[in-house]
């Protein structure tokens, strides 16, 4: 099976917030699905910031573009109410948001968000989950006097992220979400062919992009996931968060990044896929 793999298509940068004339949809979108080669795609996370808006850039790659299949984890984006009417459509509250987002794609026919779920397709198990960063790169990597700890992570993070302000009603520290995400890991990641996570699941410095290794803020950029890789039955981990494309083996899964990132970010953004060879054994 071949599977096409995309993340952070951040669907309301370039289409304008809300916006979804089908003139639009098929002007934007088709450019970057192209050079599509499979009916499955996965998409890694950061959708957009409007669910309505993500839900019809979905029906148009599902409709238009021609996937039979799509699957998709949540990004950070995906929880966030980024205006006043959106906080106030959602009381203020992005698990309204989110769980608005999950109703919408489980009527849908051939759309799959995976929670900590796993679907099945063509004897291939797809497993997926958001996953959250933990603060370990700045740890592992960047602390070598040990003067920085977690309160200068929440500083940094609550100055300079703006995961704080932007979700609303259930995150108060850097990685309030980090022990629900991992016990998703852990119910899936060894029944799975391919697994799927927003978050990049390796802290080591050359799993990260050049520009952002001697940066303290990529403590937000990835998890300690290294038990995950090391014994997951996953042959392949996709992730995105970053926007810089990565392609690494670790404890010999592959892991992929191609995110398609903000307007400007990846000017040469090339569609990638990547083949499955093997038959579920799982």
């Amino acid at each position: 099976m071949k599977i096409d793999y995309i993340s952070d298509t951040h669907f309301d940068e370039y289409l304008g917030v809300g916006n979804t004339s089908s003139n639009d949809l098929t002007k934007t979108l088709s450019p970057i699905f192209e050079n599509k080669g499979s009916d499955v795609l996965i998409i890694a996370g950061d959708i957009g910031e409007h669910n309505f808006q993500n839900l019809e850039a979905l029906r148009f790659l599902r409709d238009e573009i021609g996937y039979k299949h799509i699957i998709m984890v949540l990004g950070n984006h995906d929880w966030f109410l980024s205006n006043p009417i959106a906080c106030e459509s959602y009381d203020k509250l992005s698990i309204n948001r989110v769980n608005e987002f999950k109703e919408m794609i489980a009527q849908e026919d051939g759309l799959y968000l995976l929670d900590g779920d796993i679907v099945k397709i063509d004897d291939i198990r797809f497993g997926g989950t958001m996953g959250w960063y933990d603060g370990s790169y700045m740890f592992n990597n960047l602390n070598h006097n040990n003067e920085k700890d977690r309160d200068y992570l929440q500083r940094l993070w609550a100055e300079f992220y703006p995961d704080k302000d932007l979700i609303y009603g259930c995150l108060e520290t850097y990685d309030e979400f980090c022990s629900a995400e991992l016990e998703k890991i852990e119910a899936i990641y060894r029944n799975c062919n391919v697994m799927i996570t927003h978050i990049n699941p390796s802290v080591k410095m050359e799993h990260t992009a050049k520009q952002w290794q001697e940066e303290d803020s990529s403590a937000f950029f990835s998890f300690d996931g290294s038990r995950f890789l090391e014994s997951t039955s996953a042959k392949f981990w996709l992730f995105g968060h970053s926007h810089d494309q990565k392609e690494f083996e670790s404890y010999g899964v592959q892991c992929l990044s191609n995110p398609l990132g903000s307007p400007g970010d990846n000017k040469n953004f090339m569609l990638r896929s990547f083949d499955v060879n093997f038959k579920n054994n799982v």
